[in-house]
C-alpha cells in the first residue's frame, strides 16, 4: 500500500459513509440508543492524529453523514466542528489516548451533537427555535451507548485499513531512528 495521504483520505471518507450507512441501519432495532458511529470515527481518529488534520476529519465526517442525513450541510458541519472542538480541549487537560476519558469525552461530544441535530430538526419543522418533546432524552440515549462503544471499540479505530499515512509520528520514534 502507498503512503500517499490522498488516499488515506479518501478511504476515510468510504470508511465515514459506511459508518453513517451502519448508524442509520442500526437506528432501526436500536432507536435512540444505535451508537453514533461517524462521529465515533471522526473522535476516535481525532485523538490519535495532529490537531492540525481536525478541519480535515469534520469535512469526512460531514461527507459521510450528509451523504445519507436529511439535515442541512451547514448543521452538520457545524456539529462536527464542534465535537472535534470540544475534544482539543479535553485533549489539552487530559490524555484522550486513554480509552476511558476518550469514551467519556466521546459521550458528552455525541449528546452536544445529537442535542444540536434535535434543535435543528425542530427548528426547521416549527420556523422557530424549540426543541421537541424527549429530545433530550434521545440525545442521551445515543450519547451513552456512543461513550460505551468507544469504549469497546476506540483504540481499533486509528487502525482502519488506510488510515495510517495519516498518523502522526511520536517525536521519540523520530528520535529512535536516526541513531
Amino acid at each position: 500500500m502507498t503512503k500517499s495521504p490522498w488516499l488515506a483520505w479518501f478511504l476515510l471518507c468510504v470508511w465515514s459513509l459506511w459508518a453513517s450507512a451502519v448508524e442509520a441501519r442500526l437506528a432501526d432495532p436500536f432507536g435512540p440508543f444505535a451508537p453514533a458511529l461517524g462521529s465515533m470515527l471522526v473522535l476516535g481518529l481525532a485523538a490519535r492524529l495532529s490537531t492540525g488534520q481536525s478541519f480535515g476529519l469534520a469535512l469526512v465526517g460531514t461527507c459521510g453523514a450528509a451523504a445519507l442525513g436529511t439535515q442541512p450541510v451547514a448543521a452538520v458541519l457545524a456539529a462536527f466542528l464542534g465535537v472535534l472542538l470540544f475534544l482539543r480541549i479535553v485533549r489539552s487537560a487530559l490524555d484522550v489516548s486513554s480509552p476511558l476519558v476518550l469514551a467519556v469525552a466521546t459521550g458528552i461530544a455525541v449528546f452536544g451533537a445529537q442535542t444540536w441535530g434535535e434543535l435543528v430538526r425542530e427548528s426547521r419543522l416549527v420556523h422557530g427555535l424549540a426543541l421537541a418533546d424527549g429530545a433530550l432524552w434521545r440525545s442521551l440515549a445515543t450519547a451513552v451507548s456512543s461513550g460505551v462503544a468507544m469504549l469497546l471499540v476506540g483504540p481499533a479505530i486509528a487502525y482502519l485499513p488506510g488510515v495510517t499515512p495519516l498518523k502522526r509520528n511520536s517525536p521519540w520514534s523520530n528520535v529512535a531512528s536516526v541513531r
